[in-house]
């Protein structure tokens, strides 16, 4: 039993030490006095490394022999303060075993706080660089993404960026010819719509009051520069006063970008709502144009810049297209019922003489107007005509995706910069793990030893220790 190793946990040590009467139980109200002696003694210390990692005041003696060795007298002793001083504290400390009680203290203290703390200061620096990381390749993805919905938005206006609201405002003078084309291809239609309104008739009992496509015709009749205030009142007006457009050259005031809590943006669909269908209608009509004869403000539009009576518009080409797809469908590809029918029935030339194949030409000629008209740059450009402040919104929204890009760039340079600073705290941390757990070494064996001199058997520190011990 003699020569059995002495084990004790490293978290009953001290315990250990005062339960063997190694150690009094009030040993920490006598190592208070010695802590102070050593903190005004250490400030007059010479410099040496060892310093930090002594377990006892005698091994600064040692230190101090050689640092004061020019001190000593003739007697041998040592007439340096700085000498007597340790001496004095090395004394203190090994009275009652003192050094030993402190010594496990600290070793408890590494093993249980320490060591453990600065391990997870490493993970968390470690999960934050990945984190970073993360940030970064995302932030990048996003400001590809902001440049891409960014130059989209730009081919779908058909401008250069270089200017937006001056490019703009050129861009809705040339809607004037377009508008003019789609009302010459409509008049081509006039004998489509001739063919529907004599088909109608034919098939409706209502002969006096059939009245449809009355938008159509009136484009047909008048051009496609017709107003709506002559659409809502059945003849022109006296003169018009329509939304001006106006350019202003004004300096551009960059703004500070809002970094915020490094928040996403959320791009959507990938396309920017301008909000060309939600307009509101409400103050359309006014008195004034009513009694003056004068097209003013949204009266003055064309019947194709007007938001309500471009609905119509539109409404009354799908029947049309409706009609024209129904009317082929049975030309084309007539029941065999239908061909007796058609021989006892007595159609008017007007209709017997239009077979599918025109039918089918009329047709596509309706899907190409729609086309046009259901383009995202005409239906933005539109909008823009008739209402001014329209264009203030486009201008926004187009310096928001411009300034996103760039946000994004400077968020991503942030996040690879936090990744440098988490990588360096990370290496500061792992070095003193290191140079902790070089002093829970140095403290482990010098109580090992200790004890096993007291006792003269093996002594080994065991248990908690070993998780933070390499």
């Amino acid at each position: 039993m003699d020569k059995l190793p002495i084990d004790i946990h490293s978290g009953k040590l001290q315990s250990w030490l005062i339960s063997r009467r190694h150690c009094k139980d009030d040993w920490v109200n006598a190592v208070m006095p010695i802590r102070q002696k050593i903190a005004h003694a250490i400030i007059d210390m010479p410099e040496n490394e060892r310093i930090l990692q002594l377990l006892k005041g005698s091994q600064i003696i040692d230190i101090l022999k050689e640092t004061e060795k020019d001190t000593k007298n003739i007697f041998g002793s040592y007439s340096s303060q700085r000498m007597k001083d340790w001496q004095e504290i090395v004394k203190l400390y090994e009275k009652d075993n003192i050094y030993l009680a402190d010594a496990a203290q600290l070793l408890q203290r590494l093993v249980q706080y320490d060591i453990p703390a600065m391990n997870r200061q490493i993970t968390k620096d470690e999960t934050s660089f990945e984190d970073h990381v993360k940030k970064e390749e995302e932030y990048k993805k996003n400001a590809h993404q902001a440049d891409r919905i960014y130059h989209e938005e730009l081919t779908k206006l058909g401008i250069d960026g270089k200017n937006f609201r001056k490019e703009i405002i050129e861009l809705t003078e040339a809607v004037v010819p377009m508008i003019d084309e789609i009302a010459d291809d409509l008049v081509d239609l006039i004998p489509a719509v001739q063919y529907y309104k004599d088909f109608s008739r034919y098939t409706s009992s209502q002969v006096e009051d059939f009245n449809r496509l009355s938008l159509l015709g009136l484009i047909q009749n008048s051009g496609g520069q017709v107003t709506y205030y002559e659409y809502i009142h059945g003849s022109p007006p006296t003169s018009v006063e329509r939304p001006k457009l106006v350019y202003k050259d004004e300096t551009k005031v960059e703004d500070d970008i809002d970094f915020g809590d490094e928040g996403e943006i959320d791009f959507g669909s990938d396309e920017i709502d301008f909000g060309i269908d939600d307009v509101t209608t409400t103050d359309l009509i006014t008195d004034a144009s009513v009694i003056e004869g004068i097209a003013r403000g949204e009266f003055g539009l064309s019947v194709f810049e007007n938001p309500i009576s471009m609905r119509d518009l539109k409404g009354e080409l799908s029947e049309l297209e409706i009609f024209l797809r129904f009317r082929y469908q049975q030309e084309a590809n007539p029941p065999p019922i239908a061909v007796y029918l058609n021989a006892l029935e007595e159609k008017d030339s007007s209709i017997s003489s239009i077979k599918a194949e025109k039918v089918w030409d009329w047709k596509k000629k309706v899907d190409a107007i729609q086309t046009k008209l259901n383009n995202e740059q005409t239906k933005k450009l539109l909008k823009a005509r008739a209402f001014p402040g329209y264009i203030d919104e486009i201008v926004e929204e187009l310096e928001k995706l411009q300034l996103q890009e760039n946000k994004y760039y400077r968020l991503a340079e942030i996040s690879a910069s936090k990744q440098k600073e988490s990588q360096e705290a990370a290496q500061k941390s792992r070095e003193q793990v290191k140079l902790l757990t070089n002093a829970l070494i140095y403290l482990k064996e010098n109580i090992e030893k200790d004890i096993a001199k007291k006792y003269g058997r093996e002594c080994n520190i065991i248990g908690e220790i070993y998780n933070v011990l390499p």
